[in-house]
């Protein structure tokens, strides 16, 4: 039930007291998407690299002597195949998060735009 204080505000005050977001408000949210999304990039980037490593230790692995192999496991300079397989499960997880955000970017956009201004 609305208390008598909320018909005598303006109708952005109102709004923003019933939890309706300002344009500010989903300024800072579309900010604060951006830096998820960034996180999310910088996912997949550091999966690509690792991927990538994880090429060439199986190559190098094939060259190696099984000593120098496992010598480089224990320092953990080699790491198990499977660990690419990770890496692309990763980055398929990430790009479907990366849609998911940008679709709900483009609401929050559109939202903004016909916020109010002010509370």
């Amino acid at each position: 039930m609305a208390t008598p204080l909320l018909h005598a505000l303006p109708s952005a005050a109102a709004a923003a007291l019933d939890g309706e977001p300002t344009s500010v408000d989903l300024a800072a949210y579309l900010d604060r998407l951006d830096r998820h999304r960034e996180r999310l990039v910088d996912d997949i980037r550091a999966a690509r690299v690792r991927a990538a490593w994880a090429t060439h230790e199986r190559r190098a692995r094939q060259a190696l002597c099984t000593a120098d192999a496992r010598a480089l496991e224990d320092v953990g300079i080699l790491h198990e195949p499977h660990a690419s397989c990770a890496d692309h499960d990763l980055i398929h997880r990430r790009r479907q998060q990366i849609g998911a955000l940008d679709r709900l970017r483009a609401l929050t956009e559109h939202a903004r735009q016909t916020a109010p201004d002010t509370r």
